[in-house]
Formats: C-alpha cells, sequence, structure tokens
C-alpha cells in the first residue's frame, strides 16, 4: 500500500503532518475528508477567528495529488450589515453599506 502525505497549511501547533498507508486515492480522499472535520471540530471554539487553511496531500515524492481548502466566511447578518453590501467590500459594524466607499480606488 503507498503512503500518502496529509500536510495542514497553516497550523501552527506542531499537528500539519500525518502519513499513513492507504489501498487507493479514493481512500486518501476519504481519510482528507476525516481529518478535516477533526481539525474543524477541535478549533470550534476559535475556528471563525482563523485563517483559510488548506489540507494538502501528497506521494513518497512529494508529488500533490489532491488539495482541501477550508474557510469559513461570516456572512452580512453576523456583522450587522446589509446584504448588498457582502461580498462587495469589508465592512466593519460602524458603518453600512450606504456610508463605504463605492469604488476600487477608494472614491
Amino acid at each position: 500500500m503507498p503512503n500518502y502525505h496529509f500536510n495542514i497549511n497553516g497550523r501552527t501547533d506542531g499537528t500539519n503532518q500525518r502519513v499513513v498507508a492507504l489501498k487507493d486515492l479514493a481512500e486518501a480522499k476519504c481519510e482528507a475528508l476525516k481529518l478535516a472535520e477533526t481539525v474543524i471540530s477541535d478549533a470550534s471554539g476559535t475556528f471563525w477567528d482563523g485563517p483559510k487553511w488548506m489540507l494538502i496531500v501528497t506521494d513518497d515524492t512529494g508529488l500533490t495529488l489532491f488539495q482541501l481548502q477550508v474557510l469559513g466566511a461570516e456572512g452580512p447578518a453576523d456583522q450587522n450589515l446589509s446584504r448588498t453590501g457582502f461580498g462587495e467590500g469589508t465592512f466593519d459594524s460602524k458603518h453600512t453599506a450606504d456610508d463605504a466607499d463605492t469604488g476600487v480606488d477608494g472614491a
């Protein structure tokens, strides 16, 4: 059975790499989902405060086989924003979408 290297990019707690011998690529993809579920569950109290991270799976030679990108993004209801502001820029709770700059250059 080949070895699959599961590397969690962006983690700094020492749990960012695991090597597992698995039957095939399909089994490795299932294992990647289980690992991502565990990481998210373990970080349930801080997940929404953290940065985007990736689970990168490689073979013994370092060739990337696939990756899983994980990002939690809060919507306008959680930030007390209007629906039109979501996705169009970054606002904080002190501003409404009507107060925000409309241009890319800040004009």
